[in-house]
């Protein structure tokens, strides 16, 4: 099996399809008509009341939080912070962080103990999580 490239080569995808963030997509979604089988794994967890509402109220024609808008909330409030020390490398092995998506701290390069969720699509076109 050759994982999809792109989102237009998941579109393309037969089902069972199993795969990362892109499936996820908002484009994912346009491009396929049946969105039956496809499962995605992410270490994303998606949008609280609370977070949504702070999201949608952010600016004007804002769209709705998708699966990446808490991890890129993260991603650049752990950035912000190693920036900070003036070594971000050096930073990032050292740094712990408590953000959306629970404790991120690095290990080797890597997101140490990243939790893994799974999300389907339901009958309304929208993600729940699966298990």
């Amino acid at each position: 099996i050759t994982a999809p490239r792109d989102v237009i080569d998941a579109a393309e995808s037969n089902a069972p399809l199993v795969g990362g963030e892109v499936l996820a997509l908002e484009q994912f979604r346009e491009l396929r008509a049946d969105l039956t089988g496809i499962e995605i794994v992410s270490s994303a967890i998606q949008a609280d009341a609370v977070f949504h509402d702070r999201f949608l109220n952010s600016g004007l024609y804002v769209p709705e939080p998708t699966l990446l808008a808490t991890l890129s909330y993260d991603a650049v409030a752990l950035a912000l912070r190693a920036m900070q020390s003036g070594n971000v490398a050096a930073a990032l092995e050292q740094i712990e962080y408590t953000g959306l998506n629970g404790t991120i701290r690095f290990s080797g390069g890597y997101w140490a103990d990243a939790p893994i969720y799974t999300y389907q699509y339901d009958d309304e076109g929208k993600l729940a999580l699966a298990r």
